[in-house]
């Protein structure tokens, strides 16, 4: 049986991800915007564009995992249907 502090843990996990990954493409995206329009890049600057997106791959399978993990102990939280009672 899971508890809702282990839910929220792995939602915060999650979050600190997510925001991780959105730092990181906003990073890319800044990094493509200073580019010149049709000129080739520095090999160095390319590879650092390929190397950030192939972190963000592997990240996002890191946080597919923990989102399943958070889905399955969310499933596995108690249900109580007398919390829908009304109490008199």
């Amino acid at each position: 049986m899971a508890h809702p502090e282990i839910v929220a843990s792995h939602l915060w996990d999650l979050r600190a991800q997510v925001e991780e990954q959105l730092r990181r493409l906003v990073k890319v995206h800044r990094a493509l915007d200073t580019l010149p329009a049709g000129n080739p890049i520095r090999p160095m600057e390319r590879q650092q564009i390929i190397n950030d997106l192939a972190n963000v791959l592997t990240v996002n399978a890191s946080i597919r995992v923990v989102c399943e993990q958070a889905l399955a102990d969310a499933r596995a939280l108690p249900d109580d249907d007398r919390r829908d009672e009304v109490q008199v």
